[in-house]
């Protein structure tokens, strides 16, 4: 189990990664003889190291928020194509639990102390060497100036500084912080109204907007951007008549859906302000809402994608609990209603399943085009196939009652040959390229956009305003969106919800055009 919870630094030396690994063994053994009396404590330390053991069996990564909000919302379907997915890791952590909890510790008080002693040590000495100067740092300055404490008082966030710098000697340590920021969230209230000012619709204002938002895909993944199979022929045809224009570097706010969209479809510096949704901005300029979601509506979680569908005026959600039960052509026909119901202008909000996981479950038996020796690529491949049929439908209604249609997807996945293959890269920091993800716009607004400058759709309020002729005081004051999109870094919120930002390679440094 320490082998596998200390992974990342075997991979960077065999040599420290073992040392790593024994100190890491020694420590918890330690614990788990000065709990022995106290059965209470003995399940909670065994639950913690089996949680950290499952995860990084899974996704290589420590508990995080995004997890845990994750878990709270999943319905029940996606909780069943996870078990099957990943059963035997989940079978493993529980048989270590099991084993931590019920083995006889025999009373032996040298080696309770020496065990102890030598893991505690491990843990502590190097953090103790630093004191006091690593509480004046650029770190610890960095790690409060960020936003990364919560600022409860020095003596707190010192303590919490501390958490996290042993957190990489003992990882369980992170689940915990996890689950306490969690609950903090949770119990956050988030206002339902809207705090926009000065919102303005111009003269050219289209009159239908249709906004789709994928799931899990990756740019890379889709011929539109070079991948060598021929995924997306129906894309790639309606660009080369003109009739599409596709944006080539453009990344998600996030890397799961549970941060990525609220911090897409709202304006913020750093947690998602609900009260500055596209939803609100849009009702504010005098445009019909409608949300059509072929996922789940769940519970009303802080930050949830149902607190966002909800401020829209109409919504329609597949079912409450069985999210991809069904292909996402079934939005077809409610979107052709939402069009129809009202000669009133709109905005209509398509939430698709897109490439969730379980993959073979997204598309249709006709769709299974992709056949290699590695299936599970092929299904993610059949997927996004899929999902091309699925955009040039809904561009052709679109275009037919002459609106206009954006879509991107709220995050990519892990790439197909590296570390967390197809799986949603919940690390911290995670690959930039998990972020990367399709975008692209019918009819063509090139006037507005740059189709070959990165877009951070963390202020995708920028390119909405652009694109609606929609205007507000938050996004004209300052130059904020030719200062936001045309930075140095990309801008996204990681899987604890802390804002991070990443430097742009130096070819994507072309600066994006805001009319």
């Amino acid at each position: 189990m320490s082998l596998v919870i200390n992974h990342d630094k075997l991979a960077l030396s065999e040599v420290k990664g073992i040392i790593h690994s024994l100190g890491l063994a020694i420590l918890c053994f330690g614990l788990l003889r000065i709990a022995a009396r106290v059965l209470l404590v003995r399940i909670l330390l065994a639950l913690l190291i089996g949680l950290e053991f499952f995860l990084q069996l899974t996704y290589q990564t420590s508990m995080s928020v995004s997890i845990v909000m994750s878990l709270l919302n999943a319905p029940m379907s996606e909780a069943v194509s996870f078990i099957n997915q990943y059963g035997w890791a989940l079978l493993l952590a529980l048989i270590s639990m099991g084993l931590l909890i019920t083995l006889p510790i025999r009373p032996s008080p040298l080696l309770t102390v020496t065990s102890s002693a030598l893991g505690l040590g491990y843990l502590l000495i190097p953090l103790l060497l630093q004191l006091p100067g690593i509480y004046r740092d650029e770190f610890y300055v960095d790690y409060l100036n960020k936003g990364t404490s919560r600022g409860h008082s020095t003596t707190f966030s010192q303590i919490e500084y501390s958490l996290h710098k042993l957190s990489p000697r003992f990882p369980m340590f992170t689940s915990v912080i996890a689950l306490l920021d969690s609950a903090t969230f949770l119990g956050m209230q988030i206002d339902s109204h809207s705090s926009w000012q000065q919102v303005s619709r111009g003269d050219n204002a289209p009159h239908l907007l249709v906004l789709g938002i994928g799931e899990s895909l990756r740019a890379a993944n889709l011929s539109l951007y070079g991948y060598e199979r021929n995924t997306t022929p129906q894309l790639a045809s309606l660009q080369r008549s003109q009739n599409l224009q596709v944006f080539n570097q453009v990344y998600a706010a996030g890397t799961n859906t549970w941060n990525s969209v609220p911090a897409i479809m709202t304006h913020s510096q750093d947690l998602p302000d609900m009260s500055k949704s596209i939803i609100h901005l849009a009702k504010d300029a005098g445009y019909e809402t409608f949300w059509l979601s072929n996922q789940a509506a769940l519970g009303q979680w802080d930050f949830s994608i149902t607190s966002l569908a909800n401020q829209a005026d109409h919504q329609f959600f597949v079912s409450t609990d069985a999210g991809g039960s069904q292909y996402d052509e079934v939005l077809i026909p409610e979107l052709a209603s939402a069009i129809a119901s009202s000669d009133k202008p709109k905005l209509i909000v398509l939430h698709f399943y897109g490439s969730h996981m379980t993959f073979s479950d997204r598309y249709p038996a006709k769709f299974a085009h992709f056949n290699s020796a590695n299936s599970e690529l092929d299904q993610y491949d059949n997927s996004v196939l899929y999902t091309d049929y699925i955009q040039q439908q809904i561009i052709n209604l679109v275009t037919k009652h002459k609106g206009q249609y954006l879509y991107f997807a709220d995050h990519g996945l892990g790439e197909p040959n590296g570390p967390i293959a197809l799986k949603h890269d919940v690390r911290t920091p995670p690959d930039i390229d998990s972020l990367r993800v399709p975008m692209f716009t019918t009819p063509s607004i090139t006037n507005h956009l740059n189709s070959a400058q990165a877009v951070p759709l963390f202020h995708f309020e920028c390119i909405f305003t652009r694109w609606a002729d929609i205007s507000a005081k938050e996004i004209s004051d300052n130059n904020f969106c030719e200062k936001a999109i045309n930075a140095e870094h990309l801008t996204f919120l990681d899987a604890n919800m802390k804002v991070q930002t990443q430097l742009l390679p130096a070819k994507l440094s072309a600066k994006l055009t805001l009319k």
